[in-house]
């Protein structure tokens, strides 16, 4: 007699609990990273995957995005694109107005359509006139910074921030600030009590409303690196972090975070 064996789709889970490592800086002080250079597409993979679910329920099926040379947000619309079948154009600045950056090839990996731009907001102009003649497509904002977006990413950070802090009783969490996403989801999920300390790495101008409000907001202990956003970081942090991105926080974080303070790794 046979016995027929249920089989079970397990979910795949595009938010998994952080993984936390520790960094020694002196022997006085030593402070936290949060490994989401780990994810394949980092942060962002939190929330995509049911960002984008919910725009193909409203008829879209091709995502249209203009990216930074090495924004790593054109990874993870990628990775959510081929996961859910759906087509990912890619309007891509050009490393140093003349390359493909690995991470461009790396969303192409993934099926993206790029088409390549010599600056970001040439890449800007061209995908907002591509999608303007399509059907079903939808363009994402930089940084996926859009309510819809940012309310599902404040979801997933809200149930793991519980988990951590419930260990870690975090004081001082640094995050970097490239279209001020991030910021923006962390400070409506963690308590007052917690200092914010955000580094511009100047994707955008100082004077853009996005970067001026978090400069001007007293919830959040800004900064801003010296550095170009398209000169890459030298001085190399402990985990693999975006040379170009949040890995220029590193600096700052060693010399002035607090005994236990936590850096975010949003990708590596």
């Amino acid at each position: 007699m046979s016995v027929a064996l249920e089989t079970r789709t397990v979910a795949k889970d595009y938010s998994p609990r952080p993984v936390v490592s520790p960094i020694q800086i002196t022997d006085a002080k030593s402070m936290f990273v949060v490994r989401d250079d780990l994810l394949v597409a980092g942060t962002k993979q939190r929330a995509i995957i049911p960002y984008l679910k919910g725009l193909i329920e409203e008829g879209h099926n091709h995502f249209i995005y203009a990216s930074p040379f090495s924004g790593f947000a054109q990874i993870a619309l990628a990775y959510a694109c081929k996961e859910l079948g759906a087509q990912c154009t890619l309007f891509c600045e050009k490393e140093s107005g003349e390359y493909v950056h690995e991470f461009s090839k790396i969303a192409k990996s993934f099926g993206a359509r790029l088409i390549l731009c010599h600056t970001l907001a040439d890449a800007q102009a061209k995908s907002q006139s591509y999608a303007a003649l399509q059907n079903r497509v939808k363009l994402i904002p930089l940084g996926f910074n859009s309510v819809a977006f940012r309310t599902l990413l404040e979801e997933e950070i809200s149930r793991h921030w519980w988990a951590l802090n419930s260990v870690y009783k975090i004081k001082e969490l640094w995050l970097p600030i490239g279209s001020g996403t991030l910021l923006n989801v962390f400070k409506r999920v963690v308590g007052a009590e917690v200092k914010l300390v955000g580094v511009n790495v100047n994707v955008l101008p100082e004077a853009d409303q996005r970067i001026a409000s978090i400069a001007g907001d007293q919830r959040v202990t800004y900064l801003r690196s010296p550095q170009r956003f398209h000169d890459p970081c030298q001085d190399l942090p402990p985990v693999p972090s975006n040379l170009y991105y949040d890995a220029k926080l590193f600096s700052f974080f060693e010399e002035h975070a607090a005994d236990g303070a936590f850096w975010w790794n949003v990708a590596r």
